[in-house]
């Protein structure tokens, strides 16, 4: 008779239950032997349930037991090795899903089996993602050109990755001992079948197809210029001949040779070095000469063309194109120079020297003309003499007893040359300032400054106005000062003044001569330091000072240029205001150019006005008045309209800084200069990414990213439309040499973290 007891399953129906267990925990197997229920029973063999079978009516119905309890846990099965494990039934998950759970460490993947009664605590704790293993990638080769077994096959695939440092990876395959080289194509998941091999050397360090070994032939020739030497020489297979005209050179020779047939023979002493067309070429017969080496004193020798229409000799001398000057021709020679033969050389002027002399107590003025044509004046004073070349029968003194003159030897224009240079002179100070009183001489190369340079002459000092055509001899200064106040040391200045106690630009209460101590050359009282009433104080320079009061310099060189007079007031020590004596008068400033041009010098450049740039503020024609006393300024200005931007936009207003000398109404020009442009976009980046494939692609971007950072990068190849993931391995803003726009690359979207990023699943399949 069967005995009822309280059995577990491990399903929710007998029919379907794998085991019986004795316990909820389904963790003790039952004894083994047959189990009923209802019209169903089983036997348990070794902890394992055999098929149902069909008890007969006549079999007694077992005494109802208790329920089962409602399934509350999930039956799972560790993926790697099988072990079973219960965990809390959890309605997010359902079976033949696969589960992390708490029974063991983080990351282990468990399949729910089936729905369990169980009294575990054990919960799931996430999705198992399991990271799909990328298919393999295979890579195209192509076969190097030479001889190759048969059975090589011209074409293979392989999953040995290229170096891709550079282009056309070398790989070898021994079994036929040929070489293929990678084509650089994508990488592939689809090669074609029968044409994998993975039996190939990838040789790294390699690139492109080795060199085939040079193959030749041999040809008969003889030599141009001796048609009884003959040679025997080898050529590669790729060099064409003409038989009987193409003209050879061997290696290490400089003869010409004569290309006849080929031969048989073979011999490798003469190596084929250049050819030409024919003989002619190879050795062309030497040009005749067409030209000269010429020469100049004082300068290099120079090239120049005969001339064809009349033909010079060596030693003929002739007007050239050089510079105008005579040559004399040289050697002939070939040249390719462009220089020619101009003209006879002119024929030379008969000079002679003369030596002029002026007589005791008396200034001879004598006239000559230089060889050169120029006609000179000489003053020669007294008792002096000098000595000048001069164009022969010239030299005019129409007095004889002030002076005379005799010839001597002839002379050329290599004479001509004047050892001094001549300037008129005023005296520094005093009444004779600014009347010119004589005519100096100076050593050519000394440095003379007009209105600044003085010079000292029988112990007066002068200071040097101007350059003079007139030469004189004898008015040689002592000693040259930088200027006056150097030559004359602490007595400087001199001016006429008028003077009056409280009344500034009276000119009607003349002081005299006052001295003074200042700064310049020049007496002007505008200058002053000290003043003096007395020559002596001044002299001296002690503390002896002009009285107080207002003192205006009417003429001279001390007021202003105008003429206009200034009046300043000395407090006897030291001069404490100065103003111009000009009346007031209203005047007007226009901004207008000399005879009426525009006011308006636009020198910017780049763009057109109201397109790039608009002028404000004060226009062409515009017109300020102003008394005399006050500045003037215009206030034109420059706005840029954008996109342009402005480049050393810079605008000289026309202005009157001082106008009180101004005594009319003025004009004048703003001048505006600079460039206008529109800047040029953000600098071009141009970028080298490594796909998580290991394939590399160039994009340009206007913006730099960080390098080394992994991206989601935008690519549009053939049937691929989306992202790759690449690690940016450089970039530049100057393009490198060599590089090239990948197909498809468009623009860098985000950073991601790793290569398993589910964006880039897809095209890391594909081998992008």
């Amino acid at each position: 008779m069967a005995t009822p007891g309280t059995y577990y399953i491990d399903t929710n129906s007998f029919s379907t239950a794998m085991s019986v267990y004795t316990d909820a925990a389904l963790t003790t197997c039952a004894t083994d032997g047959f189990y009923q229920i209802g019209r169903i029973s089983r036997q348990q063999v070794n902890c394992v349930l055999l098929p149902p079978e069909a008890c007969p009516s006549c079999t007694p119905e077992p005494t109802p037991v208790a329920p089962l309890p409602t399934n509350n846990a999930y039956k799972v099965i560790k993926v790697s090795d099988q072990t079973v494990g219960h965990v809390v039934l959890d309605t997010a998950f359902s079976v033949d899903e696969k589960i992390t759970t708490d029974i063991d460490s983080s990351g282990i993947c468990w399949l729910i089996d089936s729905l369990a009664v169980n009294a575990t605590t054990s919960v799931i704790t996430g999705a198992c993602n399991v990271t799909p293993t990328p298919p393999t990638v295979y890579y195209s080769l192509s076969i190097c050109p030479g001889v190759a077994p048969n059975s090589a096959k011209p074409q293979l695939f392989t999953s040995l990755p290229p170096n891709v440092t550079s282009l056309n990876q070398r790989y070898y395959d021994p079994t036929f001992d040929v070489f293929y080289i990678y084509d650089n194509s994508p990488g592939t998941i689809t090669p074609t079948q029968g044409l994998v091999s993975n039996d190939l050397e990838v040789i790294t360090s390699a690139f492109d197809c080795p060199a085939l070994p040079t193959q030749y032939n041999y040809w008969n020739a003889q030599e141009c210029d001796d048609p009884n030497n003959t040679i025997i020489f080898q050529a590669p297979l790729t060099q064409a001949f003409v038989s009987g005209t193409t003209a050879i050179k061997i290696s290490g020779s400089n003869i010409c040779y004569t290309v006849l047939t080929g031969t048989n023979t073979v011999d490798d002493s003469n190596v084929f070095a250049t050819d030409e067309t024919n003989c002619e070429t190879c050795n062309p017969t030497p040009p005749e000469p067409n030209g000269f080496i010429v020469s100049r004193t004082g300068v290099p020798d120079n090239k120049v063309q005969n001339n064809v229409s009349s033909p010079r000799s060596e030693g003929d001398t002739a007007i050239t194109s050089i510079d105008s000057e005579c040559w004399t021709l040289g050697a002939p020679i070939v040249t390719a120079t462009a220089n020619s033969i101009v003209s006879e050389c002119p024929t030379i002027v008969p000079c002679t020297t003369y030596v002029l002399k002026a007589n005791t107590n008396q200034n001879a003025t004598f006239t000559y003309t230089r060889c050169d044509g120029t006609s000179i004046t000489v003053i020669v004073l007294n008792t002096n003499t000098t000595e000048v070349c001069a164009k022969t029968d010239t030299v005019v003194q129409a007095d004889p007893t002030i002076g005379n003159f005799s010839a001597g030897t002839s002379c050329n224009q290599a004479q001509l040359s004047q050892p001094y240079d001549f300037y008129t002179a005023v005296a520094c100070f005093g009444p004779l300032t600014g009347v010119p009183i004589t005519i100096i001489r100076v050593p050519t190369g000394r440095v003379i400054t007009a209105n600044q340079t003085s010079v000292k002459l029988n112990n007066t000092c002068l200071f040097i106005t101007g350059t003079s055509n007139t030469e004189v001899v004898g008015n040689d200064p002592t000693d040259i000062f930088p200027n006056c106040s150097t030559c004359v040391g602490t007595l400087c200045c001199s001016a006429f003044v008028t003077f009056n106690n409280n009344t500034s630009c009276d000119t009607t209460s003349p002081a005299g001569w006052i001295q003074y101590t200042g700064t310049t050359v020049e007496s002007r009282l505008d200058l002053a330091v000290y003043l003096y009433t007395d020559a002596a104080s001044w002299i001296a320079q002690n503390t002896n000072y002009a009285d107080p009061g207002w003192y205006t310099q009417v003429s001279g060189v001390g007021v202003l240029p105008s003429g206009v007079p200034i009046s300043r007031y000395w407090d006897g020590v030291k001069f404490t205001e100065s103003i111009s004596c000009l009346p007031l008068q209203n005047l007007t400033a226009t901004l207008i150019g000399p005879g009426g041009t525009s006011g308006i010098d636009n020198q910017i450049t780049g763009g057109n006005r109201q397109e790039a740039y608009n002028l404000l503020g004060d226009k062409s024609g515009d017109v300020k008045g102003f008394q005399t006393g006050d500045a003037v300024l215009f206030s034109t200005t420059v706005e840029i309209i954008p996109p342009y931007v402005g480049v050393n936009i810079n605008v000289a207003n026309f202005q009157i800084a001082a106008p009180p000398g101004i005594q009319d109404n003025v004009f004048g020009v703003t001048v505006i200069t600079g460039q206008v442009s529109i800047p040029t976009p953000a600098g071009t980046y141009y970028m080298t990414f490594q796909s998580c494939n290991g394939i590399f692609y160039n994009m340009q971007n206007a913006s730099g990213q960080t390098v080394n950072n992994l991206f989601l990068i935008s690519m549009k190849v053939k049937a691929f439309n989306g992202v790759i993931c690449a690690t940016l391995i450089s970039q530049t803003q100057t393009k490198p040499a060599g590089w090239v726009l990948s197909e498809g690359m468009t623009g860098v979207f985000s950073s991601v973290n790793n290569c398993n990023n589910s964006s880039c699943i897809v095209a890391n399949n594909l081998g992008l």
